[in-house]
């Protein structure tokens, strides 16, 4: 009896081995559309109030400081289509900044220096909606639009299966599986070729979370999250690292509230009623300042 006990102790053991093993988790890779149909569930629902410490290299920092100056963010966030975002300067960048952008169907909205409300296209680097879109459809489109994935992944759609078809899809081309900041993930887009200088764009979604990971542009910026945390049923990176060819940025999170879809909120994130004068939208607009750092503006502009 105890003989039997210890076989099949070691028959599980190995079963276990099997099943979780690097390789047996490589076999298989899910497609695109359900690999972002799960992210897409990570991203909580209904609307979110985030705040965010964004801290940027000093120039004028005395020699052997690494004292950074930094930037305070109130977002609304509604999905991955609709927020809005307040920006102040904090300690050396104190009414050296401020600016207030609402984000709908692709375009940013904020008040000129004149106190005249402006429209223009949401630039290309612009990052937020990876780590909040409710709709994977939608997403997948915004990604090849950014120029993060490539044409082909907009194709991935549900394929039912019946019994008689029960054989797993081959791996669609532009999916791999990659090691990111130490963790496996599904990196979508082509591989940077091998002593290439130049690496290609793409985006990496941790395998076992669905969580967005790694982005990078066509442009070299590169989005890094990291610690991820579990606000109801909204997961958000509390570090994020933020990279491009002439500056770098560290996010920090520092509080997330899940709120009601009200009138107000609704109010707030309407472009059309943003004004520098406190209306019946609540909190007014910030015209828009920007510092004489130039990797402020650089990401206020570019990334923003």
């Amino acid at each position: 009896m105890i003989f039997r006990k210890k076989l099949l102790s070691l028959c599980a053991s190995a079963v276990l081995l099997i099943v979780f093993s690097p390789a047996m988790a490589r076999a298989y890779i899910p497609p695109y559309w359900m690999i972002l149909s799960r992210t897409a569930q990570n991203h909580g629902h209904g609307s979110y109030i985030v705040d965010e410490d964004v801290a940027f290299p000093n120039p004028d920092a005395p020699t052997g400081s690494n004292k950074p100056v930094e930037t305070h963010e109130h977002w609304i966030i509604l999905d991955g289509s609709h927020m809005r975002v307040d920006v102040e300067g904090a300690g050396d960048l104190l009414n050296q900044i401020h600016l207030t952008y609402v984000y709908r169907g692709g375009r940013r909205y904020f008040i000129s220096a004149t106190g005249v409300r402006r429209a223009e296209r949401a630039p290309t680097n612009w990052f937020e909606p990876f780590f909040h879109f409710q709709n994977w459809r939608r997403f997948q489109s915004f990604a090849v639009a950014r120029g993060v994935t490539p044409a082909d992944s907009a194709r991935s759609r549900p394929v039912k299966y019946s019994n008689k078809n029960t054989a797993l899809p081959e791996a669609e081309p532009f999916i791999r599986l990659a090691r990111v900041d130490g963790t496996v993930s599904y990196a979508i887009g082509n591989a940077t070729p091998v002593g290439s200088t130049t690496l290609l764009p793409g985006l990496w979604i941790k395998q076992d979370q669905f969580v967005i990971k790694k982005i990078r542009f066509s442009s070299g910026g590169e989005i890094l999250a990291q610690r991820y945390r579990l606000y109801g049923t909204l997961w958000l990176p509390r570090s994020i690292a933020v990279t491009w060819p002439n500056g770098k940025a560290q996010i920090t999170v520092t509080s997330v509230k899940s709120v009601a879809t009200d009138t107000l909120i609704k109010k707030r994130v309407n472009p059309y009623l943003l004004s520098i004068a406190k209306g019946d939208s609540g909190k007014p607009a910030a015209p828009l300042l920007l510092p004489a750092n130039t990797v402020v503006r650089d990401f206020y502009t570019q990334l923003r």
